[in-house]
């Protein structure tokens, strides 16, 4: 049976590896995930203009990161420290 020894051992066992490669994991699915949303967008580009919509994304840029700040807020993730309160 292999047993690591030495800086391996130091550095990938215990508790806080075990989270860290949650954390890795959770991180590839969403990059995956986000990889796969852009090639649907991309698949579906079609070359022609859309609508005119620039004010919605001036209103949807500030808005989903007051949203997702107070989501943040709302799990305890974040704190008002972080805002400089």
């Amino acid at each position: 049976m292999f047993a690591p020894s030495g800086l391996f051992a130091l550095i990938f066992s215990g508790p806080e590896f075990a989270e860290m490669a949650q954390e890795l994991v959770l991180i590839g699915l969403s990059s995956i995930i986000g990889c796969f949303f852009a090639i649907l967008l991309l698949k579906n580009f079609t070359g022609e203009r859309g609508k005119r919509m620039k004010w919605m994304f001036y209103a949807f840029y500030p808005l989903h990161l007051l949203f997702i700040s107070a989501v943040g807020l709302a799990l305890g993730m974040i704190d008002f420290s972080v805002f400089g309160l």
